[in-house]
């Protein structure tokens, strides 16, 4: 009897041990295969390249986009379809591993703006000298829009003159050492991306020194060049 007993005991013994190893091998969770580390450092460029950082152990990836999925052996991938915007994901893979945990992205299509079908251009007019002291005033020519509003601007040589924002009417400076160069600017009000530009010279004062009064003495002409402000006086007798 108590043979019987050991007997059935021992059966009873033998039957969990192998219903216990039946169980380890069914489960994924408990094979003892390390798991690769995730992808990282993943992106994708404008033209909808993909790539990431190399996952130690790995031998492969499994890419998915959208719902293509790929197998590839280095860390990029091209996706082709890049004019809608699409989910990704890149899956580590190696014989002996567990796969790793995917690492997920999202693409996003350009945005080009339209180009207009005619470009809006600013074409700057106007005389190319100004003397110190005196006002010319500039024109702009729009083309492709019919708003033809501009505001002026100097963008070099500030110092040396001032323009009026809406009229272009320049002002050069009176107290200028030298001729001078400066830049204005007209840009359109219709399109900021818009402008024209005209580079003027800013002539200054001559100045008469001795040395010049000197040359002129015993001359019965004057020639002279440029800008001069004469001022003349009345010298007379006059009853007192």
């Amino acid at each position: 009897m108590k043979k019987t007993v050991a007997v059935i005991l021992l059966l009873a013994m033998l039957l969990v041990s192998l219903a216990s190893c039946a169980n380890a091998v069914k489960d994924p969770t408990e094979t003892g295969e390390p798991k690769l580390a995730r992808p990282e450092n993943l992106t994708v460029s404008e033209s909808g390249l993909i790539s990431w950082t190399a996952v130690p152990n790995a031998t492969g990836y499994t890419v998915t986009v959208g719902t293509v999925t790929a197998e590839v052996s280095g860390t990029s991938y091209q996706a082709t379809a890049t004019d809608t915007d699409f989910n990704f994901s890149v899956v580590a893979k190696a014989a002996g591993y567990t796969d790793s945990d995917a690492a997920t992205g999202t693409y996003h299509t350009a945005v080009t703006p339209p180009v207009p079908e005619n470009p809006i251009s600013v074409a700057v007019k106007g005389k190319s000298e100004v003397y110190a002291g005196h006002t010319v005033t500039l024109s702009a020519t729009v083309s492709g829009t019919e708003d033809t509003a501009v505001v002026w601007s100097i963008l070099r040589g500030g110092e040396f003159a001032t323009i009026d924002p809406i009229s272009g009417a320049l002002t050069a400076k009176s107290d200028i050492n030298g001729d001078q160069i400066i830049e204005v600017e007209a840009r359109c009000l219709a399109d900021e991306t818009a402008f024209g530009t005209r580079t003027i010279t800013v002539v200054s004062r001559p100045i008469l020194t001795q040395e010049m009064l000197d040359r002129l003495a015993g001359q019965s002409k004057l020639a002279f060049e440029g800008m001069l402000d004469i001022k003349v006086y009345n010298f007379g007798l006059y009853d007192t």
